[in-house]
């Protein structure tokens, strides 16, 4: 629990440097769909292709994070008010 409410923490796996990969829910709301929203964090590695090393086969959920990154870029907030520096911020993006 946090500020008494309950976070619910679904573990999806565990990667190759064997830390857990799990979606986070505070208050029946998503927190990395709220980062990304946000600009506060940005979607990387994931993939829907299966020869990648982070393919997830939850399409939907996939879409919705894309969506909410394309959602905090064209609204400029967090990261991608900077998005002319973007190359300098995350030089291997």
């Amino acid at each position: 629990k946090i500020l008494n409410k309950m976070v619910n923490i679904y573990k999806i796996t565990v990667d190759k440097y064997n830390r857990t990969v799990a979606k986070i829910n505070f208050n029946n709301e998503d927190l990395g769909l709220s980062l990304i929203h946000y600009g506060l964090a940005r979607v990387a590695y994931i993939s829907v292709n299966k020869a990648n090393p982070f393919y997830t086969s939850d399409f939907d959920y996939y879409e919705k994070l894309l969506h909410e990154q394309y959602f905090a870029y064209t609204h400029e907030y967090g990261i991608w008010k900077y998005k002319d520096k973007f190359k300098d911020i995350f030089p291997k993006a």
